[in-house]
């Protein structure tokens, strides 16, 4: 009984971290913004992560965040950026997204697409 408690607690434990560590990436929203990459960063002491910012208008002074867990998306961004591009973006929220990807921001950016 004692190793069957012991086995039962490293289990949860495992499953406990792994679920605060990865989160859990189910779609609660899904949606596009249309709109200008006004800065793009790199942030995370252990898991770096991107963030983009947005506006739908250039003179707006209300900038969306955003987080970007894919290095390709990333690097969409940046180029839109650097052009001062008008873009699609498409994102999702997750019903939790965990410290590995985006913990502080609500959406993240699946893909970007210029007009």
């Amino acid at each position: 009984m004692k190793y069957f408690i012991i086995v039962f607690v490293f289990i949860v434990v495992f499953f406990a971290s792994k679920f605060f560590i990865n989160g859990w990436h189910y779609e609660t929203t899904k949606g596009e913004h249309t709109g200008f990459v006004t800065a793009v960063e790199r942030n995370g002491v252990f898991f770096k992560t991107g963030t983009a910012y947005v506006k739908t208008d250039l003179s707006s002074s209300q900038e969306d965040k955003y987080c970007v867990a894919d290095s390709a998306v990333y690097n969409k961004l940046v180029e839109l950026s650097k052009n001062h591009s008008r873009a699609v973006l498409q994102y999702v929220s997750w019903m939790r997204s965990g410290v590995r990807y985006c913990e502080n921001e609500e959406a993240v950016i699946i893909d970007a697409v210029a007009l």
